[in-house]
């Protein structure tokens, strides 16, 4: 039983956060800004998968932090059409009154780390004005 436990299969993420971390590294097969449906196939899928939003925007974080600098525009992208999505979804269901995910819990999220996120921004600014 011990195992099990050592190999790590509990830390395995659910098939809904690899399969949005899956199309998330899949945007590096592709032109350097992703395509709107692109974007919106991602929004889809982290609202597919939204009682594990922490999984999802750590995916996305992580995603932003060690891609490549051409890639970093693209990851906002994802994360703003979230963020905005989740505001629509907190309106729609705040007038409905029910489920208990409000759309608030990606945003509320992301703001935890949004000024080192914006630190990998800037970084990117930086070295093109070296250039």
């Amino acid at each position: 039983m011990s195992a099990n436990k050592e190999s790590g299969t509990s830390k395995d993420p659910p098939p809904d956060v690899k399969e949005f971390e899956k199309e998330l590294h899949g945007l590096f097969d592709h032109s350097r800004t992703a395509s709107a449906s692109k974007i919106d196939r991602l929004t889809k899928m982290a609202f597919k998968a939204a009682k594990y939003y922490k999984n999802i925007v750590y995916c996305l974080e992580k995603f932003i932090t060690r891609c490549v600098p051409e890639y970093k525009l693209t990851g906002l992208y994802v994360l703003d059409s979230i963020c905005r999505t989740s505001q629509s979804a907190k309106t729609k269901l705040g007038s409905s009154g029910g489920g208990t995910f409000t759309g608030s819990e990606y945003v509320a999220r992301f703001e935890r780390n949004i000024e080192a996120l914006f630190v990998e921004f800037t970084k990117v600014v930086e070295d093109k004005e070296k250039v």
